[in-house]
């Protein structure tokens, strides 16, 4: 079983995400609402793929990639970033660049997308 974290600060978003990531019986999902909290909760848990909200209050969620991805001490290399600003699916242009998709989120995309991205190589 995967395990998924989605970043997002709106809670309803997360709990409805969750709950349809997990009907598809492969993914072991969690999710927290404060992005300043992610790098101290990943010490005591594994992600394979965090999902990123792009616009969020405290932190903008490149920023929290770039950050996570720079972390020494356990670095997170899978990433799909969400966004309720663009329409359509492209990549936040970092190196190397993650995949965008738009808000509301289409599950059977992201479920292909999460599996695209498991089969990636981790970069640093």
């Amino acid at each position: 079983m995967n395990n998924i974290l989605i970043i997002d600060d709106e809670k309803d978003f997360c709990i409805g995400l969750k709950q349809c990531l997990e009907s598809l019986g492969i993914y072991k999902v969690s999710y927290r609402t404060e992005p300043e909290r992610v790098e101290y909760s990943l010490e005591y848990e594994d992600a394979d793929v965090i999902l990123v909200d792009l616009r969020m209050d405290d932190r903008s969620g490149e920023e929290l990639i770039l950050s996570l991805r720079g972390n020494d001490e356990k670095p997170v290399k899978r990433f799909i970033a969400v966004s309720g600003i663009t329409a359509v699916e492209t990549q936040i242009p970092i190196n190397p660049p993650v995949p965008l998709l738009p808000k509301p989120v289409n599950i059977s995309r992201l479920h292909e997308l999460i599996q695209e991205t498991l089969t990636q190589p981790s970069v640093a």
